[in-house]
């Protein structure tokens, strides 16, 4: 399905279905397991030839973007960064990407490439929040409404965190707080 500009699909699914697109370089770009049959959209910010398995597209509308209405906290850091830069890849990090504040500058590991575009994008955009924020919870909130106002799903905002985040604690807890986001708009 080639898509030649940002567009929503109007999609169904049967329960129990799990619904795939793929760009044509076989990228994931959306995953979904649906619990009950129905209508759902699914946001395709960036055009491109993609493939969609698993649901029957029913309508491609124009990109329909959710809203994100709940003011950003406070910064917590006066910074004097003028921007992000990629400055090293493939390094033997833990962390997928990690950020230099006091820079701009961005560093990957080397699995970041291995990861979904819309992840990586995530990611970035939560490195990119520590320029303002020191708390994780503020940076993933960040994340999730640049996320959004470029025309993702919130269901994809929760698949790219959960992606990343193992099960300590802390994760569970920017989890949680995540969802309490989405569950808000």
């Amino acid at each position: 399905m080639q898509i030649k500009e940002p567009a929503t699909l109007l999609i169904y699914a049967d329960a129990g279905t799990n619904c795939k697109l793929k760009d044509d370089k076989n990228r994931l770009h959306y995953f979904r397991h649906f619990e009950k049959s129905g209508f759902y959209k699914i946001n395709i910010p960036v055009p491109g030839s993609y493939a969609l398995t698993g649901v029957t597209v029913e309508e491609i509308k124009p990109l329909q973007k959710v809203k994100y209405i709940e003011p950003l906290p406070p910064a917590e850091r006066i910074n004097t960064a003028t921007g992000v830069h990629i400055g090293a890849e493939n390094l033997p990090i833990k962390s997928p990407a990690r950020i230099y504040p006091k820079t701009g500058r961005i560093e990957t590991s080397q699995d970041f490439k291995k990861l979904p575009p819309p992840v990586r994008l995530f990611i970035l955009l939560h490195e990119k929040a520590h320029l303002l924020y020191k708390t994780e919870k503020h940076c993933d909130q960040y994340a999730l409404k640049h996320f959004l106002d470029m025309g993702y799903n919130h269901s994809t905002a929760m698949y790219c965190l959960t992606r990343i985040l193992g099960n300590s604690p802390e994760a569970q807890e920017r989890k949680k707080a995540l969802f309490n986001h989405i569950k808000n708009l």
